[in-house]
């Protein structure tokens, strides 16, 4: 299920609770170096999204 991904968790974690990157890598049993990982990850996949669909 998609709330057990590290992705889904990162969002909620980052932006509805406001937790700091070193935060997130403790929350979630992580290195900090894949906290940027998959933030990168999910820009990426956003930015390529809004392009395609012609939003930016």
């Amino acid at each position: 299920m998609i709330r057990n991904n590290k992705r889904f968790k990162f969002i909620e974690l980052r932006y509805f609770q406001h937790l700091t990157y070193e935060k997130i890598a403790e929350e979630l049993d992580i290195d900090i170096r894949t906290v940027f990982r998959i933030r990168k990850r999910l820009l990426s996949k956003l930015k390529l999204h809004f392009k395609i669909n012609r939003l930016i």
